[in-house]
């Protein structure tokens, strides 16, 4: 909520932190806010395995990216994060397009716990993901 007059904030579409590598994977960011982030990946040829389908790899960077955007917009600005761990279960192959979600489940002093999917174009749940991520306030 906006404290100056309660009302809900919006859901942005910039990066809350943006790393060159998110361009080099091709992420765009779809909505962002209060705990929650959407991203969107239209993945190149380079970031495919040898059967074609977008690479484990890929994939796991976009759910530590979108886990990590959703935990930065539960806290005041000026913090930072660090990933603790991650555990990715594969579900499914992805081709084409994908797209993510996470949410993030606790948001303590010092450690932020949140869940997250990725899709296929189809709409097949590809990897289910949870994290925990390090608070890193400014000093």
């Amino acid at each position: 909520m906006d404290s100056q007059n309660n009302k809900p904030l919006q859901p942005q579409t910039q990066w809350l932190s943006h790393a060159p590598f998110y361009d080099h994977l091709g992420l765009r960011v779809v909505s962002i806010g209060e705990g929650s982030a959407r991203l969107a990946l239209s993945p190149s040829q380079a970031l495919g395995n040898s059967k074609g389908d977008l690479h484990g790899g890929a994939i796991a960077s976009m759910m530590d990216i979108t886990l990590s955007q959703a935990v930065r917009s539960a806290y005041p600005q000026g913090i930072n994060v660090s990933t603790i761990s991650m555990t990715v279960n594969y579900l499914a192959p992805s081709q084409g397009n994908a797209k993510s979600h996470a949410q993030v489940v606790r948001a303590g002093h010092s450690i932020a716990y949140a869940e997250g999917e990725v899709q296929n174009e189809a709409g097949e749940i590809v990897c289910r993901v949870s994290g925990s991520y390090r608070i890193i306030r400014p000093k």
